[in-house]
């Protein structure tokens, strides 16, 4: 049943790519989540590209996605991240080199989507604060999350001048985060990353909330 959605998917993206004469394009990606059942993204269109994708958590799976949209889309994104893990066998699943070992390497693109998440919600930040000729920096930033995103962003923000929050589910490990990037941050950053154990009513006093 999945690799049947995987045949009309692709060719819901040839039809569209035609009639709007855009390139055809589709996603590989994975992704930590425990639940390790692969799906479908939705169809979705740029301004340049008609695409879709799947979310798989195995190299076999990949394999077939492979072969069944090799001939029919112009590009293939693959999430370079490893971050998946195999059900019964020990070591990370090379979604990367699957796609490259089954794919014309000319049509391959890369990607991180945490990274992605990063720069953007960075851009943001700057275009939030346009017209304060401080922009970011001394900006009291609450982060909610402490895993790969909320350790990168408050990473990136601290190197800023920003004054970084960070509040996590497991005290432990935010604290030690927090160690880490306190201890790397370069040594002109004069604030550092303060631990926060939980949310408290009045959130007027943060500038920005992630």
């Amino acid at each position: 049943m999945f690799f049947k959605k995987i045949k009309l998917l692709t060719n819901e993206i040839n039809k569209l790519s035609k009639k709007e004469k855009k390139h055809r394009a589709f996603i590989i990606s994975n992704t930590a989540d425990k639940k390790l059942e692969k799906y479908l993204t939705p169809l979705r269109k740029s301004p340049r590209c008609v695409y879709g994708g799947a979310v798989v958590y195995d190299d076999i799976t990949t394999k077939k996605i492979c072969k069944l949209i090799s001939e029919k889309v112009d590009y293939v994104f693959v999430d370079t991240e490893k971050k998946a893990f195999m059900k019964k066998n020990k070591g990370a699943i090379n979604i990367e080199r699957t796609v490259r070992e089954n794919i014309n390497l000319d049509k391959i693109f890369y990607f991180k989507a945490n990274d992605l998440t990063v720069d953007a919600t960075s851009n943001f930040m700057e275009l939030l604060f346009a017209e304060d000729i401080r922009n970011i920096s001394n900006k009291k930033m609450l982060i909610i999350g402490a895993g790969n995103i909320g350790f990168k962003l408050s990473l990136k923000f601290i190197e800023r001048g920003a004054k970084v929050f960070l509040l996590g589910k497991h005290k432990k490990n935010v604290k030690k985060f927090i160690s880490v990037i306190n201890s790397i941050k370069p040594r002109a950053t004069m604030n550092n990353i303060k631990y926060v154990e939980k949310i408290k009513k009045d959130l007027t006093s943060f500038d920005v909330i992630i």
